[in-house]
């Protein structure tokens, strides 16, 4: 692994970035729960109460709470500035936020206006705290290195999208007239410019880093997420005046070009890494990249036949793309968290106690037998859209256990570091 550009001794209190990725898994599992209780009818309606709940535990439950966990975890360590109060904000943050998600979620299930207005309080205040603080951490540090300059670009793009969520939940919760006309700004902010973004981001960092790769090429590392930044903000522009669909189109087809681009040279960067090993991580990377590239050859053929396939792209783009390379960043991350901070408590303690490698703290047999579990699930739902009768129980329970193993994987690994760490101490 290289360390060299990082900032170790920056790294915050391992429970920070914990407690946010431990419960993500959690949120994924209630969002299959919810899947079973619906039935079939989730994923044929896209404006049925159940399915904006389901949507908005795997957005916001699983892949924001991990987000969220990691700018707390990898902002220190990559720009040397962390967020202000970062031991006291965070638990404020996690706090408000997945009590706001658990809200939003029931709000949607049981049509209750009154709890989802106490959901949009919440979630409210969950970015008008974080945000800011993400915001000053980013743009005031000096580091000047690739992955700062693209985290720049997706905290500009959350901002956005957090705006049209608030206006949107707004109109669910009778206090605004709903517009869902805007429903596609929304979409496009959240995953193109904060999910999509913050990913390339990460993998500028996490993939040289932990899959011993080549750097990122600099031109593609320096323009790659502006360039989508400047298109998405065009795309934008067109859909709420000009409203051209060939127009709309054609800004779509450059920024699929752009991330194609992303997927080729992560593809090929990986092929050629320098050190070769049957590492469970790569795999969930190699397979999230490509069902990017499933996801956005969905969405073009939708848009070329004005077909509307909208619930396949989104769960090619959440279950193909993101879950994945969710599962594949952190079984990299959460052991090496582990071991860092055993080895730093270590250093002024007993010199003697064996501190276990990474390898060790989440085996590579526990992580591969995940990854099984999550091709079972992946090819039981794609069989689901072709017999939703014959494949629906199956599709959705492999998915919950999918996710209840990768839970116990995570905490394994947290139980290791409390009992080694209550050895070091006595």
């Amino acid at each position: 692994m290289n360390f060299g550009s990082l900032s170790l001794n920056q790294s915050p209190d391992i429970s920070i970035p914990l407690r946010f990725f431990i419960t993500a898994p959690l949120f994924a599992m209630a969002a299959m729960v919810l899947w079973l209780i619906t039935g079939p009818p989730l994923l044929q309606e896209r404006w049925l109460p159940q399915t904006l709940a389901f949507t908005h535990l795997m957005t916001l439950g699983f892949i924001t709470m991990i987000m969220i966990g990691a700018m707390f975890q990898l902002l220190p360590v990559i720009s040397g500035r962390g967020l202000f109060a970062a031991r006291y904000t965070s638990l404020l943050i996690h706090s408000l936020f997945s009590a706001g998600v658990a809200l939003l979620a029931y709000g949607f299930f049981s049509g209750h206006q009154s709890i989802m207005q106490t959901a949009l309080i919440l979630l409210s205040l969950t970015f008008v705290i974080f945000l800011p603080l993400l915001t000053h951490a980013l743009f005031t540090s000096i580091a000047s290195n690739d992955a700062v300059r693209s985290m720049r670009v997706a905290v500009v793009s959350l901002w956005i999208a957090i705006g049209l969520g608030v206006w949107l939940l707004s109109g669910h919760t009778g206090m605004t007239y709903l517009l869902r006309n805007n429903t596609p700004l929304h979409i496009a902010w959240a995953a193109i410019g904060w999910v999509n973004i913050m990913i390339i981001s990460i993998a500028y960092q996490v993939i040289p880093m932990f899959e011993v790769t080549h750097d990122y090429p600099k031109v593609i590392s320096r323009w790659l997420t502006p360039g989508i930044l400047s298109l998405l903000i065009i795309w934008s522009a067109l859909h709420i005046w000009l409203q051209q669909p060939w127009l709309s189109f054609t800004l779509a087809l450059l920024i699929c070009l752009l991330l194609l681009t992303f997927i080729s040279i992560t593809l090929h960067l990986q092929i050629q890494r320098k050190k070769f090993s049957t590492d469970t991580s790569l795999y969930f990377w190699v397979t999230g990249i490509i069902g990017l590239f499933f996801s956005m050859l969905l969405y073009l053929y939708a848009q070329a036949v004005n077909s509307d396939l909208d619930t396949a792209i989104g769960m090619s783009f959440i279950f193909g793309f993101v879950v994945p390379v969710m599962n594949g960043m952190l079984y990299k991350i959460v052991p090496f968290l582990v071991w860092l901070n055993l080895n730093r408590k270590l250093a002024f303690n007993k010199p003697r106690i064996k501190i276990p490698n990474m390898l060790e703290i989440i085996s590579n047999k526990r992580c591969m037998a995940q990854f099984g579990l999550y091709w079972l699930a992946l090819v039981l739902t794609i069989l689901y859209f072709v017999k939703p009768d014959w494949f629906f129980y199956p599709a959705v329970i492999a998915w919950l256990i999918n996710f209840a193993v990768f839970w116990l994987n995570l905490f394994g690994a947290v139980m290791i570091y409390i009992r080694v760490s209550r050895v070091v101490r006595s």
